[in-house]
């Protein structure tokens, strides 16, 4: 359901499965994949676009993809609770290691407050990177049972690999997820994240 977690590629393959199988992609079926690449694409300006993705929405708009109602959906709307949720990640914002990492702690308290779920973190994780500094966005989660979770996204430039490894979690290219489980407190997990990222960047 998220860009970070799933590459638009699935929706890629999806596709070219259909193509290789000579399945006739209908309205419905071309709007959902046409909203998998728009959304994890993020409005065809990720940095894997490349040709083949704007033939792909082309062939799906021809094939009667309601583009107009997923670029509303998708590129512009927001509910209430996800524009409170990001006005609270913004101001718990920190910027360390030179401005080069933003840094997110995302309590219980944030979400009951908000109304939003943790899922909607990852807007702001991704909107971290546009600040012209900052190289890696982190956002460290409180479930509700209090364990904690992990998310990283990174331009690239740095090797989060090394960092995740740490903690046993899941990368994909340039993002990366990983549970701390009840371990440490919200503090201690930062502290520990931070001095990882101090040793590599």
């Amino acid at each position: 359901y998220t860009g970070l977690r799933y590459d638009f590629v699935n929706s890629k393959s999806v596709f070219n499965f259909f193509k290789e199988n000579n399945i006739k992609i209908n309205k419905k079926m071309a709007t959902a994949l046409y909203a998998g690449i728009l959304y994890n694409s993020e409005g065809f300006i990720g940095d894997k676009v490349d040709g083949t993705i704007f033939a792909i929405a082309k062939e799906l708009i021809d094939s009667g993809a309601d583009y107009r109602v997923c670029n509303d959906f998708i590129m512009r709307y927001i509910s209430l609770a996800t524009f409170r949720l990001k006005a609270i990640m913004y101001k718990n914002m920190e910027l360390f290691s030179d401005a080069k990492v933003a840094f997110i702690c995302v309590t219980q308290d944030d979400i009951k407050s908000s109304g939003a779920s943790l899922r909607d973190c990852d807007i702001v994780l991704k909107e971290a990177l546009y600040l012209k500094s900052v190289e890696v966005s982190i956002v460290l989660m409180e479930n509700i049972d209090l364990s904690l979770e992990c998310l990283f996204l990174s331009k690239g430039l740095f090797d989060i690999q090394k960092v995740v490894e740490e903690f046993d979690g899941f990368v994909n290219s340039k993002s990366a997820k990983f549970n701390l489980g009840s371990k440490y407190s919200i503090k201690e997990a930062k502290e520990k994240i931070l001095q990882l990222i101090d040793k590599e960047i």
